[in-house]
């Protein structure tokens, strides 16, 4: 494992694939490097960030569960964006040359008591993530993922990088961006 002590960044490695993560920018993939080639925008707010415990918008920054409201931070126009995490440092449970394991307990604004766990492994083949959010008592509403920023270009001088992807269905959004 790599551990960059000037800004607390580690890296998992495996083969020719590197994968920074930073717990100290919001639990955040900083780098995904494959054979040379960066895939992730790099830079203040891009890479690859967790998303929980809500993922998307919440419609005027209001969830109710049962009969309370709770309010959030208008964070994307007239909602509240991609939950909380993103904004927090997390704590680092376990880590190796191939694995990192990342903590985070839930806190204000979001109104319940729990954590969240990311996990990251890698082998020569592929990456595997996970992530999961933890109610301490009551039972609460939760969505979990990641907001990937991929880059364009995998070389200065490549073609644009082109995904082919053929959904069965997508939700259609309005104006306001909600379904």
């Amino acid at each position: 494992m790599f551990s960059d002590t000037e800004n607390g960044d580690l890296a998992i490695e495996a083969g020719d694939i590197r994968v920074g993560i930073s717990p100290r920018r919001g639990g955040a993939i900083t780098r995904l490097v494959i054979d040379g080639a960066e895939l992730l925008a790099q830079g203040d707010g891009y890479g690859c960030f967790p998303m929980a415990p809500w993922c998307g918008r919440i419609d005027n920054g209001q969830l109710s569960v049962g009969s309370v409201t709770h309010h959030f931070p208008l964070n994307a126009g007239p909602h509240a964006i991609h939950g909380t995490v993103r904004d927090g440092e997390w704590d680092v449970v376990d880590a190796s040359a191939t694995h990192v394991t990342l903590r985070q307990a839930l806190a204000p604004p979001w109104p319940f008591a729990g954590r969240v766990t990311q996990r990251f492994r890698l082998t020569e083949d592929f990456l595997d993530l996970s992530m999961e959010v933890t109610a301490e008592s009551d039972p609460f509403p939760a969505q979990v993922g990641w907001h990937p920023w991929f880059t364009r270009h995998l070389r200065r001088d490549t073609e644009p990088v082109r995904i082919d992807f053929a959904p069965d269905w997508q939700e259609l959004r309005g104006p306001d961006y909600l379904p």
